[in-house]
């Protein structure tokens, strides 16, 4: 903590004095004290893309949990300067960490913060550690289209689907990492061996379309589909991604709205005026779930944007006209190593950080080592939490463009199994600063297990002392 006297501005006398002083927090136990260690900032020089003028350079980095480490820094782009950026680096395969999808209020037909999703999951033995925004959604004019567009499994749930293949993170069955162009196929044959696509699950459509709602849509139907609904019993719930579903007919009405969708039924919906309306009850209508090769095992995944990184070249794909254009951003990849790399670019906020473009997004994950990687949803929607050193619950880094968090369809939280053990080590704030000779200033601390869990200190669980100039009172206020 260096303490420095200002050059005088006058002829006047004027006492002067440059010290420095240590402050140290010890945690006490009955064996002795044990030093704060310290946690060094890492500046690792990147190569430089034409469109990033300087690579990242970090500014700080923390551990969050044991293989997962925060590191925060910058970026410098010719087209709008320095731009702030937050990364979460996930060993994967450490024992006690896992990744799930989290889905806004746990139902379709919801948003909800990426925060709260996480704080709302996070319990000791399964705490939240970091997160990141998910998807894209359809917009806001019904809950229907709160929907993520993409591809979303949680615990081996199908969740969301749509008859496009897109862009996909997943996590398999092994807990190795996936990224892909993924596509689940759902079918019917009706009961006169005619074989139909059913083009969404828990998602809206329109006509000639079909879609199939789950109780994870919510308690009942969506409100603006019309035509006529087929309540199915005989499903195995939750839906799987893939397999043979002996499906019945239960009940036969029309699509009004707002009607329930019972937990143990699925209900179909279509146009009116097709065969399903000739469908009764107990015609049997069996459903075929299949999944991309390769993906049959996944048990979490998310849908993106456009891949930006491909078998460790840039390669933006799809490249719709918004690629080009600044905005915040979201973007999640997978290293050589079979690390994951969550990354976030703060935009939209002049002198601050005015966003990149996938090219540059792409730049940036090449040099954190990532060999594939996603765009994820961004510019409003850009998210990061991360739990800092001392915190039991994660909480907001980066900045959001609108000067607030946003609520989301959906998210990707990292979380740690590892319950909270005994007091091992503490984190001080601030841990570097400057003061005048006769200024003072609180110092905080707070205490973390060998796990980086938060740990709550008791009074007789840290001592203060400073060594050179100044003094510390027992509540931890330094004076210069």
């Amino acid at each position: 903590m260096g303490l420095m006297t200002p050059r005088p501005r006058s002829t006047r006398p004027r006492a002067r004095a440059v010290a420095v002083a240590t402050v140290v927090a010890f945690i006490t136990f009955s064996t002795g004290a044990v030093p704060l260690p310290q946690i060094p900032g890492a500046l690792r020089p990147q190569a430089a893309a034409a469109a990033v003028s300087t690579a990242y350079v970090s500014a700080g980095r923390a551990p969050v949990a044991p293989g997962i480490q925060h590191d925060w820094g910058t970026i410098v782009t010719t087209r709008s300067g320095t731009q702030a950026v937050n990364l979460v680096e996930v060993a994967m395969g450490t024992p006690g960490i896992s990744l799930e999808t989290s889905l806004g209020g746990d139902r379709i037909t919801r948003l909800e913060t990426t925060t709260s999703q996480a704080l709302r999951a996070s319990t000791d033995g399964h705490r939240a550690v970091a997160a990141i925004n998910g998807d894209v959604w359809g917009g806001y004019s019904s809950p229907t289209q709160y929907a993520p567009n993409g591809i979303d499994i949680h615990a081996g749930e199908l969740v969301t689907a749509a008859r496009t293949a897109r862009p996909t993170f997943g996590i398999d069955a092994s807990g190795h990492p996936l990224i892909g162009n993924v596509l689940v196929s759902v079918s019917m044959t009706w009961p006169d061996g005619t074989t139909h696509a059913i083009e969404h699950v828990n998602q809206g459509r329109t006509d000639p379309q079909f879609a199939l709602y789950t109780p994870r849509f919510g308690p009942t139907t969506p409100g603006d589909m019309g035509g006529t609904d087929i309540v199915l019993a005989g499903v195995t719930l939750p839906l799987a991604p893939t397999g043979n579903q002996a499906a019945v007919v239960r009940e036969v009405r029309p699509a009004t709205g707002d009607l329930p969708i019972e937990p143990d039924t699925v209900v179909l919906n279509g146009p009116a005026g097709t065969p399903l309306d000739a469908l009764k009850p107990g015609d049997p209508l069996p459903l075929t779930f299949s999944i991309t090769p390769g993906w049959e095992n996944v048990r979490e995944a998310i849908g993106g944007r456009e891949f930006i990184v491909q078998d460790g070249v840039e390669s933006i794909s799809p490249h719709p006209p918004i690629a080009d254009q600044l905005h915040p951003r979201t973007a999640l990849g997978i290293t050589a190593a079979g690390g994951l790399v969550l990354a976030t670019v703060d935009g939209r906020q002049s002198g601050y950080s005015g966003g990149v473009d996938l090219d540059e997004l792409a730049t940036l994950m090449l040099s954190r080592g990532v060999v594939q990687a996603l765009n994820m949803d961004g510019g409003g929607s850009t998210t990061m939490d991360v739990r800092l050193p001392g915190d039991t619950d994660v909480s907001l880094v980066n900045r959001p463009s609108a000067g607030r968090e946003v609520s989301v369809a959906n998210s990707l939280i990292v979380f740690s199994s590892i319950p909270t053990g005994p007091l091992a080590t503490l984190s001080v704030a601030p841990a570097v600063t400057s003061l005048w000779v006769g200024e003072a200033m609180g110092v905080t601390v707070k205490g973390q297990d060998a796990a980086y869990n938060g740990v709550v200190l008791g009074p007789g669980d840290v001592a203060w002392t400073v060594s050179g100039p100044g003094a510390i009172s027992t509540t931890g206020r330094y004076s210069a």
